[in-house]
């Protein structure tokens, strides 16, 4: 699964940063959120690398975040899944003043 897929719809807090764990390959079987799910409950270093990358992503524009029912959600970025697609972009507008 690579994270386009995983996050190709809006998914909690908890399940986005699970994604990534398991994109990144820090996560073995059995790959479901409720496994791993206590990781994120409790201040250690994997979660805090995983905020920082779901938030940089964030970011960046590649992931979607919005205000859900009960937490805030995550999803791929259509848009920003093209700035991806193309390895030569440097998100020049993005960082100009």
């Amino acid at each position: 699964m690579d994270l386009s897929e995983g996050l190709a719809d809006w998914r909690d807090y908890d399940d986005a940063l699970c994604r990534v764990g398991l994109t990144l390959g820090f996560f073995g079987p059995p790959d479901d959120l409720s496994h791993h799910s206590h990781l994120f409950k409790v201040d250690n270093p994997l979660c805090s690398a995983l905020v920082d990358i779901l938030r940089r992503l964030v970011e960046i524009g590649v992931v979607e975040e919005r205000e859900g029912p009960g937490d805030t959600q995550f999803r791929w970025s259509p848009q920003g899944a093209a700035r991806v697609e193309d390895p030569y972009h440097q998100w020049a507008d993005d960082t100009s003043g």
